[in-house]
Parts: structure tokens; C-alpha cells; sequence
């Protein structure tokens, strides 16, 4: 119980303090300085994500690092364990990439703010219309040369065990012709109860081979659903 407190009052005291980090990236808009902000946006989002995992008394034994591709625009598609999965990753993998999340975290004071810097594209489940323009406008992120991470999934599975996948974000990587790692997250699940309690832990999180997405058509999500179901499962 008191780590749970504690848990919650760095974050929060952590969200205030990051409104001065803010600074930086604002002046850093400025024409001509795009790659100095983005660094900056990755070490500060990095720093932030891995000093959650340590306040929770986690720890992320990483394997496959080798597997990424260098200086490249990437797909991302992992499974989805718990609320620590956004920090892993982050903390992680290499250029912050952005993600998609329900349009209620828009809403979520500062947060929302650095959720914008790293190009997480928010998404309304309830209207389809809505969701088509968030993947076409995930697509173009992709084209642009900002990586993202999916989670097909689109809940989390508060356990062990994988949810089927849902192929409509599939076709991000298949449009934009982007490369695709697999990521297996496991143990996640551990570190926040569903009721929010915070526990100490070990994580692993798998980096697998690359898949090249032009091999795969738009009307081919299943296949490509069903590869990365064995591929991510196989870590488990």
C-alpha cells in the first residue's frame, strides 16, 4: 500500500514538474531546430518512462535489441499485458514512438501534452468514420518518418494470455509500406493490479525479426494478423 501511494504521488509531482520540460519543446518548434526537439522530446519521454518502471520497483530485462532496424521509420506491434506497457516501451525502444489511444486521454491535463510531442494518434472506438481518418492519418505519421506502436489486441489482457488481434490497425505498416518488429511483453500484467495497487517485478520484453509488410496486400490483414499472433505468442 504505500508504494502504491508513493507510486501515484511521483507520477503526479513528476507531471507537474515535466510542465517546465514543456519549455524546451515549444521553443524548439522553431524553423530549423525539428531534430534537436526531437531528441529532446525522446530523452526527456525515455528518462520519464523508465524512472515510472523504478518507482514501481520494476525491472526490463530487454533481449533481441539487435533485431531493430538502424536509423529507420517503424511499425511497432506488441501485445498488450497492462498499464506499464506505454513505459516500457518508451523507456525501451529506440524514438519514442507514438501510439494509439482512446480520445478520452486527449482530455488528461499534461499528460495529454507529451502524449501530442511523441505523435500518439487518438482515436474514437464509438464512431467508424473517426477511426478511418485516425489510421489514415497514422499512415501518413508512418510516411513522414515517425515510428509507431500498435497494440491489436485494443485492450489489455491483464494476464499471461494473448486477445485475438484486431486487423483494422493492421493496415498502418501495410499502407505505408513500413517495416514491422513483433514485441512480446511479458509479465506487465504484475506491476499494477486491475484495482491500481502498484507491485515490484520482472519484465521481459522480446525484440523479434523485422517483417516486411510490402508482402502483404490490404486485404491480407488476417494473414499477416496470424503471423504476428505466432510470432509474439512464441515469447511467452
Amino acid at each position: 500500500m504505500i508504494r502504491t501511494f508513493f507510486w501515484y504521488l511521483y507520477f503526479w509531482l513528476y507531471m507537474l514538474f515535466s510542465l517546465l520540460l514543456v519549455i524546451p519543446v515549444i521553443l524548439l518548434s522553431l524553423p530549423g531546430l525539428h531534430k534537436q526537439r526531437e531528441k529532446y522530446i525522446q530523452f526527456t519521454v525515455s528518462t520519464w518512462a523508465k524512472s515510472l518502471i523504478r518507482a514501481a520497483g520494476g525491472t526490463v530485462q530487454v533481449t533481441g535489441s539487435e533485431h531493430l532496424p538502424e536509423q529507420r521509420t517503424i511499425c511497432y506491434i506488441a501485445n498488450h499485458q497492462g498499464a506499464f506497457d506505454i513505459p516500457i516501451i518508451l523507456g525501451h525502444l529506440p524514438g519514442a514512438p507514438g501510439f494509439i489511444a482512446k480520445k478520452e486521454l486527449a482530455l488528461l491535463p499534461i499528460v495529454n501534452i507529451w502524449m501530442k510531442s511523441i505523435g500518439c494518434l487518438f482515436i474514437d472506438r464509438s464512431n467508424r468514420r473517426a477511426a478511418i481518418a485516425s489510421i489514415t492519418k497514422g499512415v501518413k505519421q508512418l510516411q513522414s518518418g515517425k515510428s509507431i506502436i500498435l497494440f491489436p489486441e485494443g485492450t489489455r489482457s491483464r494476464g499471461p494470455k494473448m486477445n485475438s488481434f484486431k486487423q483494422g490497425s493492421l493496415k498502418l505498416p501495410i499502407r505505408s509500406r513500413t517495416p514491422i518488429v513483433p514485441i512480446t511483453i511479458s509479465g506487465s500484467y504484475q506491476l499494477k493490479e486491475e484495482k491500481g495497487r502498484i507491485h515490484p517485478g520482472t519484465v521481459s520484453l522480446t525484440i523479434h525479426q523485422p517483417i516486411d509488410s510490402t508482402g502483404y496486400r490490404e486485404d491480407e490483414t488476417k494473414r499477416l494478423s496470424d503471423e504476428l499472433t505466432r510470432v509474439i505468442s512464441s515469447a511467452l
